[in-house]
């Protein structure tokens, strides 16, 4: 399942980078956004808000979510209890961090 191969190219990047401890926000960017007039993304039926993953350095990543999710702690803590969005939210951040975005 995707969440479960997020989560384990997470980890390893984590890990070999030492970045267990480093601090992420997590938060909803902008709750009215419309995204019906959005083409770029494979958006699903229903409302959709994005999220906006945050590190300590300042370094963000997005994702779209149906299933709008808050959430401040380190790296290693959203490891063990991120859920799906925060998970992608985040690996977009850290891929971005690490120069391929």
């Amino acid at each position: 399942m995707i969440h479960e191969f997020i989560r384990d190219k997470m980890n390893y990047l984590i890990h070999s980078s030492a970045m267990e401890s480093t601090y992420v926000e997590i938060s909803v960017k902008n709750p009215l956004l419309d995204t019906s007039t959005i083409k770029d993304y494979p958006l699903v039926e229903g409302r959709e808000v994005m999220l906006r993953a945050t590190l300590e350095d300042g370094t963000v990543g997005e994702c779209f979510t149906a299933t709008p999710t808050h959430f401040r702690g380190t790296l290693g803590e959203l490891l063990v209890k991120g859920k799906q969005s925060c998970l992608i939210a985040t690996f977009n951040a850290l891929m971005r961090k690490k120069g391929f975005h």
